[in-house]
């Protein structure tokens, strides 16, 4: 392959050898030490404060003290830096991978899915999709979830970025099954980043399906039909599906062109992922429909957990080491709050879940990069 973005400075031959998660981990360990060397740092000038408040003190101890302290602080520095140079190699990479995505004449099309309920599916496709139109790829994210989670928080989203505007739904994707069509529904929620919405009235899906359509191919690709004319208007369309519903999950793999895999670390979930894989790979067989699973996302319930390991452990052996994410969503308070805040930048809390979902995402578009090429550059 050619690849018309070969005049900018970027070593393409990196992009075979997963170097920007490797960059991407080398840096969490710089940053880890540097939380260390602070905290180490901390300590020794609070022991300095308190030898300096006593009546008489041995000065030998006090240059011990200054010395450690000085040595926490070349650390940081020096740590510091190397965040700096892997920034800036990791940088261009990405910039490089997203403009081979914008390149693209269709948007690549992908399912966030999980037989188990509550395995964080729609916190993956909201923050994902934030994260990823914050690098100016155009998103559009599908709510095909009647419980509408996703569709409620990427409107308060929208609420809170547009205090002044009166914010309201029109139609729903229930609508634009019925009507045949899925323009004019999609909401622009932040720049970048568009929703179809749901609703409740979405659970009369399958129904509707049963009543409308005069055979199974019919009804497993109505949203592969409705979604082709959007695919050419956004650079990437993400699914958010509920769990346990058998025609979304058809309609949404035979629309996609990959499968991210939502995987909590407790044994229900790899159940759910498992039977997840099983149905997928029954609905592919079946139309002989080509689709990937870009990977599998570990998310943490709890923290510093020794059953985490052996889920993560079982999903290896299960799925292969090479189909699990390096990236993994820690336990963070913060996720919940977003059904009804929306996702801000508010605060140190909002910028750790942001910072994490970024290197999530750089992961996936590595990911996605790789199986657009299967790992070769000309």
């Amino acid at each position: 392959m050619i690849f018309i973005y070969r005049l900018e400075c970027v070593n393409l031959e990196l992009l075979k050898e997963d170097v920007i998660i490797t960059y991407i981990l080398q840096r969490q360990e710089a940053e880890d030490q540097i939380e260390k060397a602070r905290k180490l740092k901390a300590k020794y000038e609070k022991s300095k404060t308190s030898l300096l408040k006593a009546t008489s003190y041995n000065s030998e101890d006090l240059k011990k003290l200054d010395s450690r302290i000085d040595d926490q602080s070349q650390r940081i520095s020096s740590l510091s830096e190397t965040i700096e140079n892997i920034n800036e190699e990791v940088t261009p990479l990405i910039k490089f991978i997203v403009k081979y995505i914008k390149n693209r004449k269709e948007a690549l099309t992908i399912t966030v899915g999980n037989y188990k309920g509550g395995a964080g599916k729609t916190s993956i496709s909201i923050n994902l999709a934030f994260v990823l139109a914050q690098h100016g790829l155009d998103v559009l994210v599908v709510d095909m979830d009647a419980q509408t989670n996703a569709t409620k928080a990427l409107m308060v989203t929208k609420s809170v970025n547009n205090p002044e505007e009166v914010i309201s739904i029109q139609k729903t994707i229930m609508r634009g099954v019925q009507e045949g069509s899925f323009e004019g529904i999609a909401i622009e929620i932040v720049e970048h980043l568009k929703l179809l919405p749901t609703s409740i009235e979405f659970e009369d899906f399958a129904k509707y399906l049963y009543k409308t359509t005069d055979s199974d191919f019919e009804a497993d690709h109505v949203f592969s039909k409705l979604l082709q004319p959007l695919k050419s208007e956004v650079d990437l369309i993400i699914l958010d599906i509920p769990p346990l519903n058998i025609e979304c999950t058809k309609n949404a793999v035979l629309a996609s062109d990959y499968v991210l895999i939502s995987l909590q670390t407790q044994a229900r979930s790899l159940d759910g992922a498992e039977e997840f894989v099983k149905q997928l790979k029954k609905v592919s067989a079946k139309y002989e429909h080509n689709v990937e699973i870009v990977g599998a996302l570990p998310v943490m319930l709890k923290k510093k957990r020794s059953s985490d390991q052996f889920i993560l452990d079982q999903a290896k052996e299960s799925f292969g080491e090479g189909n699990l994410f390096q990236q993994i969503i820690p336990n963070l308070d913060r996720v919940p709050t977003q059904d009804l805040k929306g996702i801000v930048l508010e605060d140190r809390h909002d910028m750790r879940l942001n910072t994490v979902f970024t290197d999530i995402a750089y992961e996936f578009l590595e990911r996605l990069y790789y199986f657009e090429n299967q790992g070769v550059v000309a």
